[in-house]
């Protein structure tokens, strides 16, 4: 299933992301999106704005 990442408020698109962390582990999913593992790993802790992730 295809989502668009826009519609989401930011809690929804951190649980997502977080649920895929936990399934694949923070490398990988950090590959799949194309960003470095730190930058997810600061979106996640809430760091970072959704601007930086493209989110």
């Amino acid at each position: 299933m295809k989502l668009d990442p826009t519609k989401l408020d930011r809690e929804k698109r951190i649980k997502i992301l977080q649920k895929a962390s936990e399934k694949l582990g923070k490398t990988e999913l950090a590959k799949k999106l194309g960003i470095n593992v730190s930058t997810l790993y600061r979106y996640l802790e809430n760091e970072i704005n959704t601007a930086v992730m493209g989110l």
